[in-house]
């Protein structure tokens, strides 16, 4: 799916639901992949192995028991409850691209711009080394961008 594919589902969720769907933050998405914690992951490394995770994550390779991408709830869920947050798939996030923090909202929400030439995507995809799997990984696509290692999230409001 593309960047917009996944605003038309959370429009169209919205209105088959009565209730309101939309993309999350790039704020929001590190604040759920943190799950609490301060570090640059939310877990602690496979013992012995310097930069493995594969007990908590899909990334490159096949230690963690899949060549390509994994079956949501491969892994154990995070503090707050959520699965998956760190590897299988970047996802989409509602921000455009910055190359920086200075001028983002202080609120959490989206930093938007009137046309976004590159978007935000957050997390890190199954062909990726575990070290790229950190809260904090930040990256960007043209809206247009589709493949097996882009997914989404979908926030509802309360």
């Amino acid at each position: 799916v593309d960047y917009n594919d996944v605003k038309n589902y959370a429009a169209w969720l919205s209105k088959k639901t009565g209730k309101r769907y939309r993309m999350f933050s790039e704020a929001e998405r590190e604040y759920g992949a943190r799950a609490g914690s301060a570090g640059p992951f939310p877990f602690p490394f496979d013992e012995g192995k310097e930069y493995s995770i594969a007990k908590h994550a899909n990334t490159y390779g096949a230690s963690d028991g899949y060549n390509f991408t994994s079956p949501v709830g491969s892994f154990p869920p995070n503090a707050f409850g959520v699965y998956d947050m760190h590897g299988n798939v970047y996802e989409w996030v509602a921000d455009c691209w910055h190359d920086h923090y200075n001028g983002a909202p202080s609120d959490g929400s989206a930093w938007m711009e009137e046309k976004c030439e590159l978007v935000q995507i957050r997390g890190n995809d199954w062909g990726e080394p575990p070290i790229f799997s950190r809260s904090g990984n930040r990256n960007n696509a043209a809206p247009s961008d589709r493949g097996d290692w882009i997914g989404f999230r979908v926030a509802r409001e309360l």
